[in-house]
């Protein structure tokens, strides 16, 4: 496992565990950006609907069709709409 990932103008840095947009340090919850790290690192691959749930990663991040206001950060930081 990777102790960063880049893409774009972020960076995760597992070990710190904080998301960096253009150098600034991006407000995410735990639970958040443990999913982010997840799709990460399983990028170039489907991931079923129900894999995140059985990883412990949390029901709520698979079946909301809009992200809660908490959880904006990582949308943007992916370049998704907030």
């Amino acid at each position: 496992m990777a102790y960063r990932y880049r893409f774009d103008d972020v960076q995760i840095d597992v070990q710190s565990f904080r998301v960096f947009k253009g150098g600034m340090v991006l407000p995410v919850e735990p639970k958040a950006l443990n999913l982010l790290v997840f799709l990460v690192e399983n990028r170039g691959r489907l991931i079923e609907r129900r894999e995140p749930d059985r990883r412990g990663l949390g029901r709520r991040f698979c079946y909301r069709p809009r992200p809660e206001p908490r959880d904006r950060p990582v949308t943007q930081a992916v370049g998704g709409r907030p």
